[in-house]
């Protein structure tokens, strides 16, 4: 809702990241009947800013994707659960990605690296309505 974000501070670390996990952050770990994963995530700089996203399965397997947030103003950024599902469309770069359980999901990171893709550190980003749901245009 915009009025509950939180501030993610994002240090001076080679990898500076927050994350949520199951099952104490989020309930619902079979994501298999569910389109996407979706997150508010608010720019507060003057350029545009990446955040890194990786997802990990109960088996450890992980999944990496790269979204590019338009500067000062939210943003939401949607993952299709079917690309988990199948390890498609992940960003090279950014790690190993692997075909998920979808069934049995354990945890999804925020990310910031030290490198050209992002912006320096330390910065920070808010982020609001962490969820599932159905993909928008």
């Amino acid at each position: 809702e915009q009025n509950t974000a939180i501030q993610i501070q994002y240090g001076l670390y080679n990898v500076s990241q927050a994350w949520i996990e199951a099952p104490t952050h989020f309930k619902l770990q079979n994501w298999s009947g569910q389109e996407a994963f979706k997150a508010d995530i608010y720019n507060p700089n003057g350029a545009i800013m990446n955040v890194g996203l990786k997802f990990t399965d109960a088996n450890l397997k992980t999944y990496y994707r790269r979204a590019a947030l338009q500067p000062g103003r939210w943003n939401t950024v949607q993952i299709p659960v079917a690309d988990l599902a199948a390890g498609a469309n992940a960003t090279a770069g950014e790690g190993v990605s692997s075909a998920l359980s979808v069934g049995s999901m354990q945890r999804v990171d925020f990310y910031q690296r030290n490198n050209s893709n992002y912006l320096a550190l330390p910065n920070y980003l808010y982020f609001d309505n962490v969820r599932l749901g159905v993909m928008e245009p």
